[in-house]
């Protein structure tokens, strides 16, 4: 309370109650970024609309599908760099990836030479 007095932001008489306008406050909020560049700001608010309203399950569904994704892309770009490498191989480079080298090594140990 006393960093809110020291700046003029709240009146000793009443604690609790600041003497900035709510037009001052909301104005000192910056703009959230939109998100994609190719849709209008209304689709985009229906959307965020939505998963706002979804479940908790259903965010971590949706989560959980984008790791998914994420997972499959990145060994598809692996296979694409090292064509002639095993699944085994394939699984520590995405490890590489994903944990970086250090902590891949000490979770999985050392690779095998090839």
């Amino acid at each position: 309370m006393k960093f809110l007095l020291d700046m003029g932001l709240a009146d000793s008489t009443a604690p609790f109650l600041t003497t900035l306008s709510r037009r001052s406050l909301v104005a000192t909020i910056p703009a959230r970024p939109k998100l994609f560049d190719d849709t209008t700001p209304e689709a985009e608010a229906v959307l965020i609309g939505l998963l706002r309203a979804a479940p908790g399950w259903k965010k971590l569904q949706m989560m959980c599908q984008l790791n998914a994704s994420m997972k499959e892309i990145a060994e598809s770009g692996l296979r694409h760099r090292h064509p002639q490498a095993s699944d085994a191989e394939i699984q520590r480079h995405l490890a590489d990836l994903l944990l970086g080298k250090t902590m891949a090594k000490r979770v999985l140990g050392q690779p095998d030479e090839q």
